[in-house]
């Protein structure tokens, strides 16, 4: 299986679970809804999750990490306790999450998806390192350094 970013998917080796549930189509959207690898400033950045399940899911949990090359944890948010809960999923669906100032200095990442079992006992599917991004600002940006704030991340369901 290949990824929209064109990664291919390989079971046990950058992609994890039980498929259950399957993230089957994710993109990743600049600030104007447009497919993009490369953001310039801050964003926002927003990561559509397509899933589709023969199953009857009682309230997956979908989240989004994004990680640098070395695989350091920059960021990272899920859809526990929001806006995006699904009670029950079936058949095909999406949510997205809206992220706004990731503050991330100029470099090459990768955006790692996954859904999960309601008390997050299992991974129903993970992708890693499966969606590159790169950030690229206009200027001299470096992220502020001691900086407590997170970036917003706004979770729906489209």
């Amino acid at each position: 299986i290949v990824a929209t970013s064109g990664v291919e998917l390989r079971l046990h080796e950058n992609r994890f679970g039980s498929l259950e549930l399957e993230l089957e189509k994710v993109r990743v959207l600049d600030a104007y809804e447009r497919p993009t690898v490369t953001l310039g400033d801050d964003g926002p950045l927003t990561v559509e999750l397509g899933y589709t399940t023969d199953n009857i899911v009682k309230s997956p949990i979908f989240g989004v990490t994004i990680v640098n090359t070395d695989g350091r944890v920059c960021y990272e948010t899920n859809s526990e306790g929001t806006a995006a809960v699904i009670p029950e999923a079936r058949g095909d669906g999406m949510v997205a999450v809206r992220i706004d100032g990731l503050g991330l200095n100029d470099g090459r990442y990768f955006i790692e998806v996954g859904a999960y079992e309601r008390d997050w006992a299992y991974g129903y599917d993970y992708h890693a390192k499966a969606y590159p991004l790169t950030i690229q600002h206009n200027g001299n940006h470096r992220a502020p350094k001691g900086t407590t704030q997170a970036p917003r991340a706004i979770w729906s369901i489209r």
